[in-house]
């Protein structure tokens, strides 16, 4: 498939959802994918999205989720944060601390955030 851009934003998207996204197969061109609004993606959600290898993954838009820390350094350090131009985590709930800023200035892959 030709699809590079998914926007999800304001729905009813779970972690089953993601789950079940990240083992199609016709998802590897994926450049972007956006998810804010949906109060039921967690880092359980990332960490399936993370186990992807996305060719060309450039953005991941998590305003308003339930993402946390733990997801988020787990997706840091996959190969999908290697392109990573744009990572939006904000209005989380407080979920997200200093521990992700860590993660992002030690991670070998996030070169490209901008």
């Amino acid at each position: 498939t030709n699809l590079r851009k998914l926007y999800l934003g304001d729905n009813s998207i779970t972690d089953d959802g993601l789950g079940k996204l990240s083992k199609a197969s016709n998802m590897m061109k994926l450049e972007e994918i956006v998810l804010y609004g949906n109060s039921d993606v967690t880092s359980e959600g990332l960490v399936y999205l993370g186990e992807v290898i996305f060719e060309e993954f450039e953005e991941i838009g998590l305003h308003d989720t339930s993402v946390c820390d733990k997801g988020l350094n787990y997706f840091l350090r996959t190969e999908n944060s290697a392109n990573l131009e744009v990572l939006d985590v904000s209005m989380n709930s407080k979920k997200v601390t200093d521990q992700t800023l860590k993660a992002i200035a030690s991670s070998k892959y996030c070169l490209s955030l901008k």
